[in-house]
């Protein structure tokens, strides 16, 4: 019972601190965005076009996350695939480890 209700309050208060920092991080957003508002000039291989440089800036933020994730997606994709190679190995190997102990078992009677 109080167990319980610690859990309830730890994991209020991490909710309340996850809240908390991304009330911060959007504040400092949109400050950063306010005092860079100047227009400037994007030129890009087809043309150009005059955006805000914070705009800019949060675009190309997004674009390098994405280019990351998609970096990394075939590593992810290839430990999982590893993951439950290991895991059926590991069932099998205990399969087997079962049948033999149930062998002796036999055997010792």
């Amino acid at each position: 019972m109080i167990k319980d209700t610690i859990l309830r309050v730890s994991r209020f208060i991490r909710q309340f601190f996850y809240v908390v920092i991304i009330l911060v991080i959007v504040l400092i957003g949109l400050s950063f965005a306010l005092l860079n508002s100047e227009p400037v000039t994007f030129n890009y291989y087809v043309g150009k076009v005059n955006l805000e440089l914070s705009l800019i800036l949060v675009i190309t933020l997004a674009v390098g996350a994405l280019l990351g994730v998609a970096a990394s997606f075939g590593i992810i994709l290839k430990s999982r695939r590893d993951s439950s190679k290991v895991k059926k190995e590991m069932k099998n190997n205990t399969k087997e480890l079962n049948s033999l102990r149930s062998m002796s078992a036999r055997e010792n009677q």
